[in-house]
């Protein structure tokens, strides 16, 4: 995954097998010759597997195989949450939710991941987005589920809904 932070001109790059590679757009000078210099030291405990990162404020999220690790904007690591392969995470009225491959779906609190109990969301969440007032669309591989983070209440679009055979 890649991510370009307009606030900061730090450029993300997730890699699946390399970890994780920060650059400083806005180094004078900055060209291909020397984009090496332009690469910040990141502290990472190991991480090697990157499925996506996402600016959630003033915080930089990157989901791991390993766990979602969460960075301020100039790249300090702050914290590294649980050890399951994330598939997602946003935020969403000051609560940080996540979405986990084969494990479900999660809110992060105090630096542990609870589980969010949403009936009929599965266990595979491909990955978790916001949408509308308080709502998050989780997508499965065979549905898409709307929860009401206000009211705790889902919606589902599945083969059901469109009328057809579908996958996600």
């Amino acid at each position: 995954d890649i991510h370009l932070s307009e606030k900061t001109g730090l450029l993300w790059i997730g890699t699946w097998g390399c970890g994780l590679s920060v650059i400083d757009t806005r180094k004078p000078d900055l060209h291909l010759d020397n984009v090496k210099d332009a690469i910040l030291a990141l502290e990472h405990n190991g991480m090697t597997q990157v499925r996506r990162i996402c600016e959630l404020g003033d915080t930089m999220a990157v989901c791991t195989t390993t766990g979602l690790y969460l960075y301020a904007r100039n790249g300090r690591l702050v914290s590294h949450i649980g050890d399951i392969d994330i598939s997602g995470a946003i935020r969403s009225g000051g609560r940080l939710y996540v979405g986990a491959y084969s494990q479900g779906a999660f809110v992060a609190d105090n630096g542990k991941l609870m589980p969010l109990e949403i009936p009929g969301l599965g266990d595979c969440i491909h990955t978790v987005s916001k949408c509308m007032d308080g709502q998050l669309l989780f997508i499965n591989p065979d549905r898409m589920v709307l929860y009401d983070t206000k009211r705790g209440s889902t919606r589902f679009f599945d083969n059901l809904y469109f009328g057809r055979n579908i996958s996600f």
